[in-house]
């Protein structure tokens, strides 16, 4: 079933059988000329590799999305893109949300998520979102192409349009600030929320109600979360590992031939959407190295280089807490970007300051 209005009129179309190719080569599949007839993807480019049964265990329940479930064997793609265990390395893929983009897969949260459906990259083929993490979004998925993303979900595939569809992100985005997801969700505003939401309730529950009640919607309101209210009139500490989450970011920034070209789009547009994207990427230097290429920057100017050694010089923990911060307070950390740029750095800052300086758009998984 796709939601939105998407035609797919095979039982598995090449829409969908091509999503679980790409997901398995991701995984590490290598196609085996001459392939295989599939049981969940039907002709594959892969090599049989396990059997039905043991891929399809005791607890699988859609074997409505399997191409033929009488066939005896699964390829070595969709075997990869069905296993893993939980609590190991190869985790399944149900246990979280995924993309596969120019051929890596990624695991981004609910903020990066957000990023990647409000801007999609061209090299995007393949995305899901998962919310009880229990059953395959992955089966669900449908061949990305620009313009169109067919977004796996447990409960059917999404048929997400940017053009159409990103202004319901920037809504939910606008009525988190005092909403609760479960008003949003059912469109029950207490007196109170709307009260406090005030000129911006009407126009941007208008456009939430158009999508209500779908999965579009549960995604978007899982994936956007209610934004951090900073008081104005305090001050508060810059903890060390903000200011290193920070000059690390300005470092970067620093090299970027978007910036060069385009200064003010750089900072409020471009690089928020490619940090959240660079988030995704398993270590802090792989999410730096992802950042530099997408922000365009020049690697063997003097900042890139520094920012290179800097990281790799840092223990195992100091880079996992800077890109927990990158990932969990990315419009603070932009803000104090900003403050160091600007040469208004002290080791205190007021709300009212980052309040100016944060970006309005953003946020992580609210669970």
């Amino acid at each position: 079933m796709v939601e939105g209005g998407g035609v797919m009129n095979e039982k598995v179309p090449g829409s969908v059988s091509g999503a679980r190719h790409a997901i398995g080569a991701a995984k590490g599949a290598t196609p085996s000329p001459p392939g295989s007839l599939c049981a969940c993807c039907g002709e594959s480019p892969y090599a049989e590799t396990r059997r039905t049964s043991e891929v399809c265990g005791p607890n699988f329940t859609d074997y409505d999305l399997l191409a033929d479930a009488s066939l005896p064997m699964v390829c070595g793609g969709c075997a990869a893109m069905l296993g893993g265990k939980p609590g190991r390395e190869d985790r399944p893929l149900r246990m979280a949300h995924f993309a596969v983009i120019d051929g890596r897969l990624e695991f981004p949260d609910g903020a990066v998520l957000a990023a990647i459906l409000a801007d999609p990259p061209a090299e995007l083929t393949a995305i899901a979102w998962t919310a009880s993490r229990q059953r395959h979004a992955s089966l669900r998925c449908g061949l990305c192409v620009p313009g169109v993303l067919y977004v796996g979900t447990e409960a059917d595939t999404v048929e997400w349009i940017p053009g159409r569809d990103a202004p319901l992100l920037a809504a939910v985005s606008a009525l988190r600030a005092h909403a609760r997801r479960e008003h949003v969700t059912s469109g029950d505003y207490p007196p109170h929320v709307i009260a406090a939401l005030g000129a911006a309730w009407a126009p941007n529950e208008a456009v939430v109600a158009r999508h209500r009640p779908t999965t579009r919607l549960d995604m978007a309101c899982s994936i956007v979360r209610r934004p951090e209210v900073i008081q104005e009139s305090a001050t508060m500490p810059i903890a060390e590992p903000q200011r290193k989450a920070a000059d690390l970011l300005l470092l970067i920034a620093q090299t970027s031939r978007d910036r060069e070209a385009d200064p003010i789009r750089f900072w409020g547009e471009l690089l928020p959407r490619r940090l959240a994207r660079a988030c995704a990427q398993r270590d802090l230097l792989a999410a730096v190295s992802r950042l530099m290429s997408d922000a365009h920057c020049n690697a063997t100017y003097p900042h890139a280089v520094q920012a290179v050694a800097w990281v790799e010089r840092m223990t195992a923990e100091e880079a996992s807490e800077v890109l927990t911060i990158w990932r969990q307070q990315a419009p603070v950390v932009m803000a104090l970007t900003k403050i160091i740029r600007d040469e208004n750095y002290a080791d205190r800052v007021s709300g009212a300051e980052l309040v100016a300086l944060i970006p309005s758009k953003g946020g992580a998984d609210d669970e």
